[in-house]
């Protein structure tokens, strides 16, 4: 069974006493989605997670669409001699509940602290090659798809001792945020998983994680809330540019939606829309950070909801929510304007309807009476004059064919304003 986060062996331990092992975890966030006739393997089969996650459900959990171990000579990143001292390079692809992709590169690597900056720097901006391919085809090969990678990502580096770091806040930040020459303490989260020493601790940012310490189940297991997290905020940038593109076509037809025949059917599909993407908000982004049913062990909890916090998915799906109500508030006011305008053209074809009844009863009653009674010799007599009833008939079924055709014709044009 792989590992994410690697104990080193004894021989790696022996044949580089004076360069601690380093398991580095980037995670990166796609846009593909899992082909139809992929075929997914649990990730339990994969990972030793069973101890931490053993309550989690697997529908719950990422399932696993690609594994495969590269040569080690075959990873450049153009800051550092990373395939020099690597010892196992990993890819792999993880299929989400909402059936995305995350794609997760995984490095076991000598080197100090110091030695490592260049390496996270490079794999923060997914600026590495394999055998002369970008990440991006890489893992689109893998995945039957194309294109770049998200611009959302998350890298994990994974020590065993403290050796380099020493607690050191100031070494850490040059981990966190090995780009920036600011202070970037602002942005740090400090995050303990146990108050005694010797247990281990983490320091969460932005765009990276940095662990000492830890078993590698539980090693695992943050891997894999990383990928959760990473992407869930993926999916929440794609909600965000469909909510801001439904909120353009709203503002581009408001000035259209009382006199165009399509209106309600344009508002009606808006809605539908707004309907779609808040089911999407809610499987993809919110039930993805609510860490407790989903990685109900308390330190991979406690850390899932830090680096929810330091990716700020929680506040951006707060905002994309009060985006869509408001965008609803404002279809429903649309909608019942155009139901309001519906009832008053409504209201006034009964009305021309009724004056049309009326006029004809008006005049085609006194008329057919009078021809029934009238005749060549000025009136009706018993027998002599067949004819006025001929008329009279005819006069009586052309008003009411016309009844019936003014009727259908009023009844279609209702039908296709109502569309």
């Amino acid at each position: 069974m792989s590992t994410f986060i690697a104990v080193p062996s004894r021989s790696d331990s022996t044949r580089e006493r004076a360069r601690p092992i380093v398991r580095i975890v980037a995670v990166y966030g796609t846009s593909w989605t899992v082909p139809e006739s992929a075929q997914l393997t649990p990730v339990s089969d994969h990972l030793d997670v069973a101890g931490f996650l053993a309550a989690a459900l697997p529908a719950q959990l990422p399932t696993v669409l690609a594994q495969a171990s590269l040569e080690t000579a075959s990873l450049r990143t153009p800051r550092s001699h990373i395939g020099e001292r690597s010892h196992r390079v990993t890819t792999w692809l993880f299929v989400l509940p909402s059936a995305r992709l995350v794609a997760v590169l995984a490095v076991d690597t000598a080197g100090t602290p110091e030695e490592l900056r260049p390496l996270l720097a490079d794999l923060m901006e997914s600026d590495a090659e394999v055998d002369g391919h970008t990440l991006a085809e890489v893992f689109a090969r893998s995945a039957g798809s194309s294109g770049a990678l998200a611009p959302e990502r998350h890298v994990i580096a994974s020590f065993s001792t403290t050796d380099g770091l020493g607690g050191d806040p100031q070494a850490v930040r040059s981990l966190l945020y090995p780009t920036s020459t600011f202070d970037g303490s602002a942005e740090l989260v400090i995050h303990r998983l146990a108050q005694s020493a010797g247990d281990g601790a983490l320091w969460v940012g932005r765009h990276g994680t940095v662990a000492v310490g830890q078993p590698a189940g539980l090693g695992d297991a943050l891997a894999l809330s990383a990928v959760l997290a990473v992407g869930a905020a993926t999916r929440l940038r794609e909600i965000h540019a469909a909510i801001f593109d439904a909120v353009g076509k709203f503002r581009a037809a408001n000035g259209e939606l009382r006199s165009s025949h399509g209106s309600r059917r344009f508002l009606e599909a808006i809605t539908a829309r707004i309907g779609d993407l808040e089911i999407e908000l809610a499987f993809s982004v919110d039930a993805v950070t609510d860490a407790g049913p989903v990685l109900p062990h308390p330190q991979v909890e406690s850390y899932h909801r830090a680096l929810v916090h330091a990716l700020d998915v929680s506040g951006r799906a707060l905002a994309a929510g009060r985006i869509l109500t408001r965008l609803a508030q404002g279809v429903a006011a649309e909608l019942a304007a155009v139901a309001s305008a519906e009832w008053r053209l409504e209201d006034r074809r009964r009305a021309r309807w009724n004056g049309l009844v009326g006029l004809l009863a008006l005049v085609g009653i006194p008329v057919a009476i009078a021809l029934g009674y009238a005749s060549r010799e000025g009136g009706y007599t018993d027998g002599k004059n067949l004819n006025a009833y001929l008329i009279a008939g005819v006069g009586v079924l052309v008003l009411v064919l016309a009844y019936a055709v003014i009727a259908r014709a009023n009844r279609r044009r209702t039908h296709r304003r109502r569309e």
